[in-house]
């Protein structure tokens, strides 16, 4: 009995991830901020984004791609990660990884940034506002 109850919890997890890292192979996330820096010297602003995740090894490339911005006041920002696995073998050890998205924006404030990857939403950063 205890047998069967295992093979059945085994694959119910395997399937449930197999799915999540074909989409998305990062583990964890964790220490998002994100935030305006209005010290450019054009007069224009950028929004600054800080994170770590954890790969399944460290020949990953992750690429951002800024998605649509929703028409609140103020507005919520989509970005997206794309983690690409390194072709050829890789040692298999779970990677931490900092990120770092800076991009030019128009926008002061943003009412939440949204970062996704794969069907994923990862994490929801909150009230974005210029840093003193």
């Amino acid at each position: 009995m205890i047998r069967i109850l295992m093979i059945a919890a085994c694959m119910c997890l395997w399937g449930a991830s197999a799915t999540a890292e074909d989409d998305c192979p990062i583990f964890e996330t964790r220490a998002w901020h994100a935030w305006v820096d209005q010290a450019v010297e054009d007069g224009g602003n950028r929004l600054i984004v800080f994170g770590q995740i954890d790969l399944p090894n460290p020949g990953y490339t992750v690429d951002w791609e800024e998605g649509p911005m929703d028409r609140m006041n103020p507005p919520s920002l989509r970005i997206r990660l794309t983690a690409t696995p390194p072709e050829g073998a890789a040692i298999q050890v779970i990677t931490p990884i900092d990120l770092t998205l800076v991009i030019p924006t128009t926008v002061s404030t943003f009412r939440s940034v949204f970062i996704l990857c794969g069907d994923r939403s990862l994490v929801e950063i909150a009230d974005v506002y210029p840093k003193d």
